[in-house]
């Protein structure tokens, strides 16, 4: 067997605020890079296993993360041995954390059924070669040494694959590959390379003589392979993009392709070909679309269909990412009506890249009118595709705002637990860490606030309500952050005769944290007298409440 596969590489479990780690690679997704007849298994990623061993994310398992370490894995072949030698460098690394995830899973579409059409024999089929490895193509030579053939017999060969993980993709390159067994000499040979009809077990030479059965006619291959130690048998390789690229836009499950002599009454133009084709596709996916809950302004707080009041020109962040993990570029558009009707007056162009999964934070134009509904959108590009627009779909998405600048001001908010993120700033630190607490001091210019309303990634709401000792003191909160990566604190001040203010936006980027120490299931069966755990058993039995949870807010009163 031989075969050929993208560079294998290892990552460590390292996420956004964990230590400085090498971004993810800008590469193409891959459906496979195998380059055998015979090859079509599946590799499992390795995991090294290392002492600081935390849980990684679930995304970590299909590659490398932003904040991730990574490194190119040696290939050393002895006899019948693939090794992989990993980085050591990485391995023993001291920022790299553990698991180590070790050479990506790669599959490779191979023929799910194949089969041969004899025309001396039109109302037979020969599904999967009746057993045989490899079957002959083109004029069969009735008076080729050791070759049995029919009069006036000529065969042709159908291959049948599955494509259904390629639907939707943007499909960059793929091509058939299938061992030619056999030539009638050294002498090079075309080879024409269709795709048909679907092949069935039944399929005869009668079946395929019928009108639009040979759909599409790719490139021909010439080739002269297995005829003799100067020409041995070896892989052809068909173009079959157009092929896949029809499969992918059309959401086919199989595709089957056909190979024939374009002179099927040369014996010199005979050959013999393997059944266990494959296909080799590269492929790219365009970025994902904008989320909702993926964008913010500041001031402003969060995206909504109705317009939220700001005082000043806001800015935009938005988070970004790929699904092939490829870096991003960004593109910003701002809307409103003039009096000629809604449409685009400011475009940002295209900016970047940034890593995936990176949030984006530009300033909105300071031609904005006061008073007019206006509208900010976009979108994210891998340099190659666009993905859609934030607004794009079935379901209504916007970020809507108002600005005026008479509207009362945001209150401020500082914190030295968790200082304000600059999202431009590739060195901005990641602060320790989801599930530790935070004080965040909230105050306001306005000398008539008498309470102020805070959300942590959602809209302020009265359930999160802080009063000042008097109006317009500050107020302290301690806030307990859920998830890692950028946060956003969102505070609004209220006077007396419940007038609100603009919306903070208070960003902050937080790391993974500590993993538990132990856990409870606290879903022991009734009459239990202890609760089984992670960190043994402790007695389950009523008594004096010590202590009180709540666990509807991630915030608690000051001390």
């Amino acid at each position: 067997m031989a075969f050929e596969a993208a560079q294998p590489v290892m990552w460590d479990s390292r996420e956004a605020g964990t230590g400085a780690g090498a971004n993810a690679g800008t590469g193409t997704g891959t459906q496979a890079k195998a380059s055998s007849a015979a090859s079509g298994t599946t590799a499992k990623s390795g995991v090294a296993e290392g002492t600081s061993r935390t849980a990684p994310a679930p995304d970590l398992y299909e590659g490398p993360g932003d904040a991730s370490a990574r490194a190119d894995v040696r290939v050393s072949v002895t006899g019948d041995s693939l090794l992989l030698i990993p980085d050591p460098e990485l391995l023993s690394g001291e920022d790299t954390r553990y698991p180590v995830f070790i050479d990506p899973a790669w599959s490779s579409p191979r023929t799910s059924a194949y089969a041969m059409v004899s025309r001396a024999y039109p109302d037979s089929h020969f599904y999967k070669f009746d057993g045989a490895a490899d079957s002959g193509m083109g004029f069969c030579p009735p008076n080729f040494t050791g070759l049995k053939c029919a009069p006036n017999d000529a065969k042709r060969l159908f291959y049948k694959l599955p494509v259904t993980s390629f639907a939707g993709k943007s499909i960059t390159s793929a091509e058939f590959v299938v061992r030619e067994t056999f030539a009638y000499n050294c002498t090079k040979q075309p080879v024409e390379f269709w795709r048909t009809k679907s092949l069935t077990s039944t399929t005869s030479w009668n079946d395929q003589k019928a009108g639009g059965y040979w759909i599409d006619q790719m490139p021909t291959v010439t080739a002269a392979k297995g005829a003799t130690a100067s020409c041995p048998d070896g892989d052809l390789e068909f173009n079959a993009k157009d092929a896949v690229v029809w499969a992918a836009a059309n959401k086919q499950t199989t595709l089957t392709f056909g190979l024939k002599a374009p002179n099927e009454n040369a014996e010199n133009q005979w050959k013999r070909f393997a059944g266990n084709g494959f296909l080799r596709v590269e492929y790219n996916n365009p970025p994902n679309q904008p989320k909702q809950s993926q964008l913010t302004m500041s001031p402003g707080g969060t995206c909504t269909l109705a317009p939220k009041a700001v005082n000043v020109i806001p800015k935009a962040t938005a988070v970004l990412s790929d699904p092939d993990k490829d870096q991003v570029y960004a593109e910003f558009k701002v809307e409103w009506d003039a009096g000629d009707g809604w449409k685009e007056h400011w475009n940002s162009g295209r900016i970047g890249p940034k890593a995936s999964g990176q949030p984006y934070t530009i300033t909105l134009p300071s031609t904005i009118p006061q008073k007019v509904k206006t509208s900010w959108s976009v979108r994210a590009s891998d340099g190659k595709l666009w993905g859609p627009w934030s607004y794009a779909g079935d379901t209504q998405t916007g970020c809507y705002l108002t600005f005026d600048s008479q509207h009362p001001a945001a209150p401020t908010v500082v914190s030295s637990q968790y200082p304000a993120s600059h999202t431009d700033d590739p060195l901005d630190p990641w602060l320790d860490g989801v599930g530790r607490y935070g004080r965040f001091t909230i105050d306001s210019t306005a000398t008539d606030v008498t309470k102020y309303w805070f959300g942590l990634n959602a809209d302020p709401t009265a359930a999160n309500e802080r009063k000042p000792a008097t109006p317009g003191a500050a107020v302290s909160i301690d806030v307990m952050p859920t998830r890692p990566g950028l946060n956003n604190l969102y505070v609004q001040a209220w006077d007396a005769n419940n007038n609100a203010s603009t919306i903070a936006n208070y960003q902050f980027r937080v790391a993974t944290g500590q993993p538990e120490r132990a856990t409870w299931t606290l879903d022991a069966p009734a009459g239990s007298t202890q609760d089984p755990g992670s960190g043994g058993d402790r007695p389950a039995l009523l008594g004096a409440a010590r202590h009180s949870v709540n666990r509807a807010s991630t915030a608690r009163p000051s001390r």
